[in-house]
């Protein structure tokens, strides 16, 4: 076989590979199989931001078409049969968004308040390098990023320093009282 003709069907390989991949990829990543996916998974649309919404438009369900019951039917229509206008009908949905904004912030300020107050354990054993202290850090929900307090313990010449054992941990702890509590307080 000469190199000439290993070229040719190699090249052809290749461009036949691109194409069957390319058009598969195309097919799967399109929107409406998305949103098929999706709606077979359970997961619903997010509805429209409000600046978006102009007086003529009427707002967009936060739920597709296939998923409401009968009540949000029967509430969808005395809503359009209440409503003089569209525009009416968007002021009502306003509203009715900023409450449901405000309850979620106030869920989400408790859960926080609530993970806040949680310690959690931390077990080090007998040579561990800082790195895995850290990201066992990140896994426990202490802090966000395991690199950015294992530069932290390096920098600061806690990373040789850390001693082995169980040690009581919260995410209200700064890196320098993390930093301490592993150390024992040796700086």
């Amino acid at each position: 076989m000469n190199k000439k003709s290993f070229l040719r069907g190699f090249g052809s390989g290749v461009l036949f590979t691109a194409v069957i991949l390319g058009t598969s990829a195309m097919l799967r990543t399109s929107d409406s199989y998305v949103r098929s996916r999706a709606l077979k998974l359970g997961m619903v649309e997010k509805p429209q931001k409000e600046e978006t919404l102009f007086a003529t438009q009427t707002p967009q369900p936060s739920v597709l078409p296939t998923q409401t019951n009968a009540k949000d039917d029967a509430k969808s229509k005395s809503e359009k049969t209440t409503s003089a206008t569209p525009h009416t009908s968007a002021s009502t949905t306003k509203t009715s968004n900023k409450k449901q904004e405000k309850k979620m912030d106030t869920e989400k300020k408790r859960l926080e308040k609530d993970l806040k107050a949680e310690e959690k354990k931390l077990k080090i054993s007998d040579g561990e390098w800082s790195s895995d202290v850290s990201k066992e850090l990140e896994k426990l929900g202490i802090i966000d990023d395991s690199k950015k307090f294992d530069k932290y313990l390096n920098q600061n010449g806690y990373s040789h320093l850390i001693n082995s054992g169980t040690y009581h941990v919260s995410v209200d702890d700064t890196y320098e009282e993390l930093a301490k509590k592993i150390t024992g307080n040796r700086k």
